[in-house]
């Protein structure tokens, strides 16, 4: 038996995906933080492990 994903409405996504990148890329709120390719693809799967728990 296959288990359904829940819907979501996209607000809630919205929330755990763009924000979190927002507020990396900002420098006021993350003073040393490099938007690298490695710390921008750790942040999307952090995203990404987060929705799916």
């Amino acid at each position: 038996m296959k288990s359904k994903a829940p819907l979501v409405d996209f607000n809630i996504l919205a929330a755990f995906i763009f924000y979190p990148i927002l507020a990396l890329s900002n420098a006021r709120v993350c003073l040393d933080f490099e938007l690298t390719d490695q710390n921008i693809e750790a942040a999307f799967t952090m995203t990404w492990d987060a929705i799916r728990f």
